[in-house]
Order: structure tokens, then sequence, then C-alpha cells
């Protein structure tokens, strides 16, 4: 009997762009918790997520770096540390889109400042 192979989630690398003249990823490109529920599960699906510290990251690229992007602040990180603070510094990214994606959609606009 043949044996059927798990599908594996493809991984993708997302293209950002930075906001103008600093090196955080463009507010366009981050994860909205007001948007409507359809566009955070496109948006979801479209990115490679992980977790570090209870918080959510997407694995992303510019034309010339690769990142981890903090999902809703657009923050960069590179090896740990943040691209425009040296307050900040997240180690031990783990893959984990499912508990990523559980964190994303509960956070509520009230909790981010809008």
């Amino acid at each position: 009997m043949p044996q059927v192979q798990p599908v594996e989630e493809k991984r993708v690398l997302t293209r950002i762009k930075l906001a103008a003249g600093l090196t955080v990823a463009s507010h366009t490109e981050c994860f909205s918790p007001s948007s409507k529920i359809e566009t955070k599960e496109e948006w979801l699906k479209d990115h490679d997520l992980f977790m570090s510290n209870h918080r959510a990251f997407a694995l992303v690229d510019t034309a010339s770096e690769v990142y981890f992007m903090d999902c809703v602040t657009g923050t960069l990180y590179q090896l740990g540390e943040c691209m425009s603070s040296s307050e900040l510094k997240f180690t031990k990214f783990k893959r984990d889109k499912e508990r990523a994606t559980g964190v994303l959609l509960s956070i509520q606009r009230s909790e981010i400042g809008d």
C-alpha cells in the first residue's frame, strides 16, 4: 500500500518595503489587527511566522538584507539585534505559525494604541 506523504507548507520569504529613510518596515507591510478577517487570513498565509518571547515575527527580506520583522510594529531584527534601537533584543526565534497566528488574531486594537 503506497504511503501518503504529508504536504509540507510552503515557506515564503516575503519582500518588504522599508519606511522612508528608516530601518523599519513600512506600515503597509505589517499585520493590522483592525483589518477585515479575510485580509488578516491572507496576510498570515503569505508569511513565514516565528515566535520569540511571546511575540510574533515574520521572516522577511529587502533587496539586500534578511530580517525577522515584528509582525505588528514592523521593527526589524538581525542576529537578535534591533535595527532601530540598541535597547531591544530578541533571540531564540522558533518557527511556529500556529502559535504566532493565534497571538496575532487575539490582538485587539486597544492593545496597540489605536
